[in-house]
């Protein structure tokens, strides 16, 4: 049995605590239970639940033993993940959700999908909300040195302050258009576009991870409030 409760955090968080769980959950053959179960299937992310060992001892996953706990063969133990130290934002990680992605179920499951590869399109995204008023957020200048070096058909952008100065300029001066949808619509439009300008953060990556076309740029000097996971050599930092 693999047991996940408390745990913190908003969609980009939990997506990668969902996808370790799911990892541990189908190489131990672990019965596991998720949140945000159905936006992942949404996405093309099929979480692992039909496991049948359960044993009489627990042991707790953290961001200290995930690694070698990954590299084991078997166990005997249950597993649980609480919210201290669980949130799995490591260089290693992030390389091993990618590397297992299933590309055909993402776009399959994409209503945009005729779009992957198939447009001029910007897509920036703007993470403020309980950040802004600190130094994680990059300043407008990040965001106007990349749109200035790219040539773009059309423009969308989406945050979650949207009425937020940044955000207001930027549509203003690139004439960009706001997307304001649900998490799983911005992320599966966003992902189509040609440019993805992402903010740093962990939603602003799972845009990117599943931009399979994409050019991605991200602001290398403000990423110090997750973990290490903007590691892909061709994804631009400025």
């Amino acid at each position: 049995m693999l047991e996940s409760y408390h745990l913190s955090g908003r969609f980009g968080n939990r997506f990668f605590q969902n996808l370790v769980i799911d990892m541990l959950s189908r190489k131990f053959n672990l019965p596991a239970w998720y949140e945000y179960f159905n936006e992942c299937s949404a996405l093309g992310f099929d979480l692992f639940t039909n496991g049948t060992n359960v044993y009489e001892h627990t042991s707790i996953v953290n961001d200290v033993n995930i690694l070698s706990m990954l590299d084991m063969d078997s166990i005997n133990v249950n597993l649980t993940v609480q919210k201290q130290d669980a949130y799995f934002q490591s260089p290693e990680i992030a390389k091993k959700i990618r590397m297992n992605l299933d590309t055909q179920k993402i776009k399959e499951r994409n209503p945009n999908s005729v779009r992957y590869g198939n447009n001029t399109d910007v897509f920036v995204h703007v993470r403020l909300g309980d950040v802004q008023n600190t130094s994680f957020v990059p300043p407008i200048e990040y965001y106007d040195g990349v749109l200035q070096s790219i040539t773009f058909s059309n423009g969308y952008i989406a945050s979650d302050t949207i009425d937020h100065p940044i955000v207001q300029r930027l549509i203003s001066k690139y004439s960009l258009k706001p997307f304001i949808d649900n998490e799983i619509n911005t992320i599966q439009f966003g992902s189509t576009c040609k440019y993805i300008v992402t903010a740093g953060g962990t939603f602003s990556w799972l845009i990117a991870l599943l931009g399979l076309d994409s050019h991605v740029y991200y602001p290398k000097e403000y990423l110090k409030w997750h973990g290490n996971i903007y590691v892909f050599p061709e994804w631009i930092g400025r």
